[in-house]
Parts: structure tokens; C-alpha cells; sequence
């Protein structure tokens, strides 16, 4: 008989519908009676399968409620949402009722040892998707603070599309503190942002900043037909798909964003050079023929670039000692 899993709690029928009621019977009244919901851009999850990577900013405690009964069922019937295992898994009962409500998984927070490591790339290669809250905790403001490169890092590494949400009115109808929505019916608002998808050779500095920059955008604007400005991958990302793969740690274990992630890479012509830390030739006064390794006839890669950048002062000596204009057929005066 095959051994229990740590995720088996999230394939169970009985446990699926057991969470339809919960959700769309219970809690879903429940928010859609003490607040006026407002969907828009449901057009941009045509298509979308599982897995998937939802993803929101965090400023109340309605948050998760909203994207559990706001979005539609087929996208929710699965969904798997990241938790504080410190402040929802600490007492049983709370721990049952989160299971139920927001089909919970924990996550440890802090530098300790996390227990619960790589669940979320498991469930994620289990076709399970998640919602998670990169902020790392709630707005104490209402600002959007930056996002933790959690969320983007599974993305990248898994090859699995993010869903952008921007939550508005949260923290007015029930913000930190509150136990209850405040009366009234206060409006909220869901916005739905088209998916996005790491692109071949992009950093995950650059993803988690496209991903930010889109909800930060949404929010502002209210709307989820927001342009981001596309913008190439950095030199320094030129890594390819094939090394993205790679960063699903072994064993399961999450990505993390840290100096090995691919895109810190040294300067293609150092790398060449052999050196490393600074670029063959930045020194405008190492002559050619010294001990700083250039060339006489200019095919190396330091000497082209000394060249560059002492064109003029060279094409003035040339012409001094020649009479004529450099070999070299560069033009002084041009890009320094």
C-alpha cells in the first residue's frame, strides 16, 4: 500500500467538495453580503489551466475570501493558497477550518529551518495551482509594498504562467485589526490582469519587476487593461531557457532569489579575456604592446576597445606621424 503524501489532502474528491461548500455555500455570502464586489477582466483567464500562479497584493485579512469567491469555480476548485504557518497553523482547529475555507498549505516565515519546504513547487508539478501573497504580510497602509521574489522565482523555474490581481477597498472595508468587515457594504473591487509568462532569457530580478509593476499599475489605474512598457532582458540574463529549468532546487526544494541566480553573469569580453571583476582595456591610459595584453594589429577584443575610446587622441597621432588620416578607418569625433 502506497505511503501517505503530504499532498494527498489536495487530490481528495470528498475534500474538493467538501471546500465547494464552504466556499461558494458559506463564505462566499458571507463576503458578497458584508461588501459590494466588483469583477472585472475575468476575459483574460479564457484558456487558463492549470498549474498557475495567482498572485495579489495584501493589505486585510479580506483578501484571501475575495480571491477564493470572486474568481470562477474552475479556477478556484483547485487552487492552493500559501499561508503564515505561524499565525494559521498553530492551533488545530484553525488549521481545519483554513483547509476547508482557502485549501491552505503553510508557509514558514523568517531565516528558521522551513519545515514545509518545496511544498509549493510539489503541488505545482502536481498540477495544483496556488495563490500567493507576495508582500509577505498585510499593509499596514494600504500601499502595495514591493514584491518578495517568491512567486516569480516559481514561475520562472517551473515554467508556469503568473495571474495578476489587484485588490481595491480591502483595507478600507476590513483593515488590519478588524475582525468583521465595517458596515455599510463598502466597495471592493477585484481586477483580473492578463497572465504573464517569463520571457527566454529574462532574470528574475526583471520578472518579479514586470510582475510588480503590472498590480502597482492596476491598482492605480483601476483597471486591468494596463500596458507594461516591454523591455529586452538585461545582458546579464542571457542565460536561455534551458538554465531557468535548472533552478528548481533538487529534492523539491523552492527557488529563492540570491547571488547564484542566473543573470549575474561577469561581461561577455572579461569572460572571454579570462578576466573577471572589471573589462580588459577600461584603462584609457594602457598603451597597446605593454603588459596590458592588447595587440598591434587590433584583433584583440581590449584593443578595439582602447581604440574606441582613445579614437580621437589616436587618429591626432596618426595623422602626426603619417600624414594622412589612421588605417584603422575610424572617424573622429564619433561615439566616445
Amino acid at each position: 500500500m502506497r505511503a501517505a503524501r503530504r499532498t494527498d489532502r489536495y487530490h481528495w474528491a470528498w475534500h474538493r467538495w467538501a471546500r465547494y461548500v464552504a466556499q461558494r455555500l458559506i463564505l462566499r455570502p458571507i463576503v458578497f453580503s458584508t461588501t459590494r464586489v466588483t469583477v472585472t477582466g475575468e476575459g483574460n483567464l479564457e484558456g487558463l489551466r492549470p498549474p498557475f500562479v495567482v498572485v495579489a497584493n495584501h493589505s486585510s485579512h479580506l483578501d484571501a475570501p475575495l480571491v477564493i469567491t470572486a474568481l470562477p469555480w474552475r479556477v478556484t476548485r483547485h487552487l492552493a493558497t500559501a499561508v503564515a504557518a505561524d499565525y494559521f497553523y498553530r492551533q488545530a482547529w484553525r488549521r481545519t477550518l483554513t483547509s476547508f475555507f482557502f485549501n491552505s498549505y503553510p508557509v514558514e516565515r523568517g531565516r528558521g529551518k522551513k519545515r514545509e519546504a518545496g511544498l509549493s513547487v510539489t503541488l505545482l508539478r502536481e498540477n495544483i495551482p496556488l495563490a500567493i501573497f507576495p508582500e509577505g504580510t498585510r499593509s499596514r497602509t494600504g500601499e502595495m509594498a514591493p514584491f518578495t521574489p517568491g512567486a516569480a522565482a516559481l514561475a520562472r523555474a517551473l515554467r508556469v504562467p503568473l495571474v495578476p490581481l489587484a485588490l481595491v477597498g480591502a483595507h478600507d472595508a476590513m483593515p488590519p485589526g478588524a475582525s468583521w468587515p465595517k458596515p455599510g457594504r463598502l466597495p471592493v473591487k477585484v481586477i483580473i490582469g492578463k497572465p504573464i509568462e517569463a520571457r527566454r532569457g529574462e532574470n528574475l530580478p526583471d520578472l518579479n519587476e514586470r510582475l510588480t509593476t503590472q498590480v502597482r499599475h492596476m491598482l492605480t489605474n483601476q483597471t486591468p487593461y494596463v500596458v507594461v512598457p516591454e523591455s529586452a532582458p538585461s545582458a546579464s540574463s542571457g542565460h536561455g531557457e534551458d538554465q531557468a529549468d535548472d533552478d528548481a532546487a533538487p529534492g523539491g526544494d523552492e527557488p529563492t532569489a540570491g547571488p547564484g541566480d542566473p543573470g549575474g553573469t561577469a561581461d561577455d569580453d572579461a569572460a572571454r579575456s579570462g578576466k573577471t571583476g572589471e573589462a580588459p582595456g577600461d584603462d584609457p591610459a594602457e598603451a597597446p604592446g605593454t603588459d596590458g595584453g592588447g595587440t598591434k594589429d587590433g584583433s584583440g577584443g581590449r584593443w578595439r576597445r582602447w581604440r574606441r575610446k582613445n579614437r580621437t587622441k589616436d587618429h591626432t597621432t596618426s595623422e602626426a606621424a603619417t600624414g594622412g588620416p589612421d588605417d584603422g578607418g575610424e572617424e573622429a569625433g564619433g561615439h566616445r
